[in-house]
């Protein structure tokens, strides 16, 4: 076998799985506007119908960051990323291979801040659904704070019962207000669909599943964020 061979192995990536589509107004350019539901390709349409809300899925692999991946601030034109960014270095992709570092930009201590080039974060989940083609579609998420609270979810399930491998989930599209800011430097509220994961398991049955590793090793949880980062809670209009 070739060496290093098994570095390049991937596993056959059937296609995306939208959360937006573009719209295309009278005048002017198009844009994305985020939906209430999963955009889905034909295979799964057939199966789970054109516009569904709620997806069953499986896991391919057993870590939460092997499932939810690809997890960077990204500058993107057309389709192709050209910048790449982890909020402290970032990395210009030059077509020529002579790719370029340099220090971020973004004001980490700002919870509403923007990258000024316009990066945006986003990550990547990785699922298998029943009942269509063995292979992996993508979901690709965006939003700092959506990122996180998802990377939270599937953290408390791999504490919780082990191998994300060993449970079937659903992948849901939940109605939340959401805080922003805004071009102006006010911060907002809208309601947006954010990704929710979710188990048939009840806690008592993924403890027993899982030797109640929740429980009885320290760090299982997500930390608690420290003082600092906490803010006065702001309510939606």
């Amino acid at each position: 076998m070739i060496h290093g061979l098994e570095r390049r192995l991937r596993p056959p990536r059937l296609g995306s799985i939208g959360l937006g589509i573009t719209v295309q107004p009278n005048e002017g350019k198009p844009y994305p506007r985020e939906v209430e539901y999963f955009v889905v390709a034909e295979e799964i349409a057939d199966v789970y119908g054109e516009k569904p809300t709620a997806l069953p899925v499986r896991f391919p692999w057993p870590e939460p960051e092997q499932v939810l991946h690809s997890i960077d601030y990204v500058l993107r034109k057309g389709r192709s990323v050209v910048r790449r960014c982890d909020g402290m270095h970032a990395t210009e992709l030059r077509a020529a291979g002579a790719d370029v570092s340099f220090p971020c930009k973004i004001d980490l201590t700002n919870p509403y801040a923007r990258c000024p080039d316009g990066c945006r974060a986003s990550a990547r989940l990785s699922v298998v659904i029943p009942k269509t083609p063995l292979g992996i579609w993508e979901v690709r998420v965006g939003g700092i704070q959506r990122i996180a609270d998802l990377l939270s979810q599937i953290r408390l399930y791999r504490a919780a019962v082990g191998p994300l491998t060993q449970l079937p989930f659903d992948l849901e599209r939940v109605a939340q207000q959401e805080q922003y800011m805004t071009a102006t430097g006010e911060v907002a509220w809208r309601t947006g669909y954010p990704i929710k994961v979710r188990s048939p398991f009840m806690t008592e049955q993924a403890l027993q599943l899982g030797a109640g590793e929740i429980i009885d090793r320290p760090g299982a949880l997500p930390a608690a964020p420290p003082q600092a980062a906490l803010r006065a809670p702001v309510s939606p209009p």
